[in-house]
Protein backbone atom coordinates (compact mmCIF):
# COMPACT_ATOMS: atom_id res chain seq x y z
CA UNK A 1 0.00 0.00 0.00
CA UNK A 2 1.40 3.42 -0.83
CA UNK A 3 0.76 6.06 1.78
CA UNK A 4 1.40 9.73 -0.72
CA UNK A 5 2.27 11.96 1.73
CA UNK A 6 4.96 9.89 3.77
CA UNK A 7 7.07 9.17 0.71
CA UNK A 8 5.93 12.08 -1.67
CA UNK A 9 9.01 14.30 -2.68
CA UNK A 10 9.63 17.24 -0.84
CA UNK A 11 8.89 20.48 -2.78
CA UNK A 12 12.45 22.50 -3.24
CA UNK A 13 11.87 25.90 -1.78
CA UNK A 14 13.56 28.48 -3.48
CA UNK A 15 16.92 30.33 -2.48
CA UNK A 16 15.53 33.82 -2.90
CA UNK A 17 13.13 33.70 -0.08
CA UNK A 18 15.78 33.00 2.65
CA UNK A 19 17.39 35.69 1.39
CA UNK A 20 17.68 39.54 2.75
CA UNK A 21 17.83 43.04 1.55
CA UNK A 22 21.24 44.28 2.81
CA UNK A 23 20.40 47.84 4.27
CA UNK A 24 23.44 50.32 3.78
CA UNK A 25 24.57 53.79 5.54
CA UNK A 26 22.84 55.25 2.25
CA UNK A 27 19.44 53.38 2.47
CA UNK A 28 19.19 54.89 6.31
CA UNK A 29 20.36 58.66 5.44
CA UNK A 30 18.31 58.68 2.25
CA UNK A 31 15.18 56.61 2.22
CA UNK A 32 14.00 55.75 -1.36
CA UNK A 33 10.66 57.38 -0.06
CA UNK A 34 8.90 58.97 2.51
CA UNK A 35 5.72 59.98 3.41
CA UNK A 36 3.92 62.05 6.06
CA UNK A 37 0.25 61.89 6.94
CA UNK A 38 -1.66 63.30 9.45
CA UNK A 39 -0.92 60.92 12.35
CA UNK A 40 0.83 58.48 9.96
CA UNK A 41 4.24 58.12 8.68
CA UNK A 42 6.03 55.99 6.01
CA UNK A 43 9.56 55.51 5.31
CA UNK A 44 10.09 53.60 2.27
CA UNK A 45 7.81 50.17 3.22
CA UNK A 46 7.63 50.47 6.58
CA UNK A 47 4.64 51.96 8.02
CA UNK A 48 4.36 53.83 11.66
CA UNK A 49 1.88 55.49 13.52
CA UNK A 50 1.43 56.32 17.28
CA UNK A 51 -1.29 56.23 19.73
CA UNK A 52 -1.51 58.12 22.85
CA UNK A 53 -3.53 56.53 25.82
CA UNK A 54 -4.26 58.93 28.57
CA UNK A 55 -6.65 56.53 30.85
CA UNK A 56 -6.32 52.84 31.83
CA UNK A 57 -10.05 50.62 32.30
CA UNK A 58 -11.33 51.62 35.52
CA UNK A 59 -11.09 47.95 35.95
CA UNK A 60 -7.89 45.76 34.38
CA UNK A 61 -8.38 42.08 34.03
CA UNK A 62 -4.93 39.88 33.41
CA UNK A 63 -6.00 39.86 29.62
CA UNK A 64 -7.20 43.60 29.21
CA UNK A 65 -4.02 44.34 26.87
CA UNK A 66 -4.33 41.33 24.87
CA UNK A 67 -5.96 41.62 21.64
CA UNK A 68 -3.00 44.77 20.88
CA UNK A 69 -0.31 42.71 21.57
CA UNK A 70 -1.33 39.52 19.66
CA UNK A 71 -1.86 41.33 16.73
CA UNK A 72 0.04 39.67 13.85
CA UNK A 73 2.22 42.71 13.00
CA UNK A 74 5.48 44.18 13.97
CA UNK A 75 5.13 46.70 16.77
CA UNK A 76 7.11 48.51 19.87
CA UNK A 77 5.08 49.50 22.83
CA UNK A 78 6.06 51.35 25.95
CA UNK A 79 4.38 52.12 28.63
CA UNK A 80 4.95 54.87 30.95
CA UNK A 81 3.72 55.63 34.47
CA UNK A 82 3.56 58.96 35.92
CA UNK A 83 4.52 58.37 39.69
CA UNK A 84 2.52 59.62 42.30
CA UNK A 85 3.82 60.75 45.93
CA UNK A 86 3.21 58.64 48.96
CA UNK A 87 1.57 61.48 50.39
CA UNK A 88 -0.73 62.54 47.90
CA UNK A 89 -1.96 58.87 47.30
CA UNK A 90 -2.37 58.47 50.64
CA UNK A 91 -4.71 61.60 51.11
CA UNK A 92 -6.75 60.04 48.12
CA UNK A 93 -7.10 56.73 49.76
CA UNK A 94 -7.93 57.94 53.04
CA UNK A 95 -11.05 60.15 51.99
CA UNK A 96 -11.85 56.97 49.41
CA UNK A 97 -12.27 55.07 52.65
CA UNK A 98 -14.19 57.62 54.94
CA UNK A 99 -16.61 57.88 51.56
CA UNK A 100 -17.06 53.81 51.60
CA UNK A 101 -17.32 53.53 55.27
CA UNK A 102 -20.17 56.60 55.39
CA UNK A 103 -21.70 54.57 52.52
CA UNK A 104 -21.36 51.29 54.29
CA UNK A 105 -23.20 52.92 57.58
CA UNK A 106 -26.01 55.06 55.96
CA UNK A 107 -26.87 51.56 54.50
CA UNK A 108 -27.09 49.96 57.82
CA UNK A 109 -29.15 52.41 58.91
CA UNK A 110 -31.75 52.82 55.77
CA UNK A 111 -31.93 48.72 57.25
CA UNK A 112 -30.76 47.98 53.28
CA UNK A 113 -28.64 44.67 52.67
CA UNK A 114 -24.61 45.04 53.04
CA UNK A 115 -23.56 45.27 49.58
CA UNK A 116 -20.08 43.68 48.84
Amino acid sequence: MKIPFLFSKKEKIPEKIFETEEITAKDIIAPPSIFIGSGSLKVGKRFSRSYFVFSFPRYLSTVWLSPLINLDVPMDIGIHIYPYSSEEVLKQLRKKITEVLAEIHEREEKGLIRDP
